[in-house]
């Protein structure tokens, strides 16, 4: 049996209906700590500081056991510094449960086979329970997303007590995330649940999976194409696909450079698709400025229709409430008479006209500074 979460909070209500029958009182848990970085604990004076009883860690490493009824005594902990290739293995044997915190994967894979116990893990026939690291090993093979500590997207061998999906951890819902879930299924063809904090995974012996909490499934490209980044009743704002990013391609050929929706590197464009036709109505794309400033490009079709001004009001709500941007700045050119009315419904300001300020094709352009402040 297999439980993935990612902090240490399974104690909470979120979890407590699934967890509560499966953890009895007289069980005896093993915590195995191998996810931390060398730097961080590489003595055993450090090692009881971050581990042992009076150690920054101790304490709410053992809560949400102590919460569920099992005695402190009944809490053991594999010594990195002290236990060996056998008193290791004889600890697994005892324990009904195995618990390994968070940290670095890579981490927990090295420790174990440097203890010889990767096969023990894996065949390990209690309850094996993990929190964002120690669940990413569980799987045969795991995906990184880029991070603070992470900079590329990777692929790595765990365990191998799970093999038919895979989890993102930490989901909040963030490019960086869903890219690279995207990317892990076009690779491996294998459906990803993506788990937040107040979220988690039982898999029972039988491979029957229970979500409880926070925890969204996708198991198919179009499913992952189509994660909402802003939602409504009638309409949500999604990632550009490629089927998407294939007409924009098209339409870009005919307008100027300062306009195009095709997005750079550290560009953004998001699709506005109307809920009950799956149609396509606009796009925005977002160009990262300095000093707090967020410039948008936008482009809508003709079957807009009122709601764009609705996604358009969440959409900005979004940036200021997840982001650090106190404005957002969009600049228009000439007449486009769809997005000046967006604009203005959606509270934008005009700051500044530019007469004249480019020469295309024999015509003189101006351009029309707006903006919306938090």
């Amino acid at each position: 049996m297999n439980v993935l979460m990612n902090i240490y909070n399974f104690h909470e209500d979120y979890a407590w209906p699934v967890l509560g029958p499966i953890i009895k009182k007289t069980y005896k848990v093993l915590m195995i700590p191998f996810s931390h970085h060398e730097e961080w604990v590489g003595s055993p004076r450090e090692w009881e500081e971050e581990f042992g009883k009076e150690g920054r860690m101790y304490d709410e490493l053992i809560a949400p056991f102590l919460s569920y009824g099992i005695k402190e005594k009944n809490i053991i902990w594999l010594r990195e510094f002290e236990d060996n290739r056998i008193t290791a293995r004889e600890k697994i044997a005892s324990a009904d449960i195995i618990y390994m915190p968070g940290g670095y994967p890579e981490k927990i894979m090295r420790r174990a086979e440097a203890f010889g116990i990767v096969e023990v893990l894996r065949d390990f026939k209690g309850i094996f329970m993990g929190s964002s690291a120690g669940a990413m090993v569980q799987m045969k093979e795991y995906h990184m997303t880029p991070d603070d500590d992470y900079n590329e997207f990777g692929l790595y061998l765990g365990l191998g007590r799970i093999e038919d999906f895979e989890m993102e951890v930490h989901f909040r819902n963030t490019y960086g995330q869903r890219r690279s879930m995207r990317r892990y299924f076009e690779e491996r063809k294998k459906k990803i649940y993506a788990v937040g904090d107040n979220g988690g995974l039982l898999q029972k012996e039988d491979g029957t999976v229970i979500p409880f909490g926070d925890v969204s499934l996708y198991e198919n490209r179009e499913e992952l194409e189509n994660i909402p980044v802003v939602e409504g009743e009638s309409f949500y704002f999604r990632d550009l696909t490629e089927d998407d990013k294939k007409i924009l391609e098209e339409e870009d050929e005919q307008v100027p450079e300062w306009i195009k929706m095709i997005p750079k590197e550290d560009h953004r464009c998001y699709t506005l698709v109307k809920k009950e036709s799956g149609e396509v109505c606009g796009h925005i794309t977002t160009v990262p400025e300095n000093y707090g400033t967020l410039k948008i490009i936008i482009r809508f079709y003709s079957n807009s229709d009122e709601r764009i001004i609705t996604a358009g009001n969440a959409f900005f709500s979004s940036v200021f409430e997840n982001t650090g941007y106190h404005r957002i700045e969009c600049r228009m050119y000439n007449d486009y008479s769809i997005e000046k009315e967006f604009l203005e419904k959606t509270g934008f300001d005009l700051e500044g006209v530019l007469e004249d300020k480019i020469a295309w094709e024999g015509e003189y352009i101006t351009e029309y500074i707006c903006s919306l402040k938090k």
